[in-house]
């Protein structure tokens, strides 16, 4: 039997609508993913500072005129790979990484993720 695909890898969630977290974490988690949810930027910078993460995946929009903007800075610092799952198409500031339109299918969220390990050198001492 094969191993699920993302199976040993510590997935942060970041989206501030319940039920949308709920299914990216079902979706992970399907293929292997241990998960850890946050709603907004306190709760997540708190996440990123205190646990060894594999990736992320965050909203761009996490309520009324907040952004994941220092969440992207942070991850960035902590060299943690990451991918917005947004609904928008036009996110003026937002780091240059991987984009992925909501809503999407959950072999798209899966391969999305997964598709973050590829071409990266593992960090040392960081979980994969």
């Amino acid at each position: 039997m094969t191993e699920p695909v993302l199976a040993g890898r510590s997935i942060l969630v970041v989206e501030d609508e319940g039920l949308i977290a709920r299914e990216l974490s079902d979706a992970l988690e399907s293929a292997g993913a241990k998960i850890i949810t946050a709603r907004g930027v306190f709760d997540a910078t708190r996440i990123i500072e205190s646990r060894r993460l594999s990736a992320a995946v965050l909203d761009f929009w996490l309520g009324v005129g907040v952004d994941c903007l220092p969440i992207c800075d942070l991850l960035t610092e902590h060299r943690v790979p990451f991918l917005l799952y947004t609904s928008y198409t036009l996110l003026e500031g937002a780091p240059k990484v991987p984009i992925l339109g909501k809503p999407a299918p959950s072999a798209r969220i899966v391969a999305a993720v997964a598709d973050l390990f590829k071409n990266t050198v593992p960090i040392e001492g960081a979980a994969s």
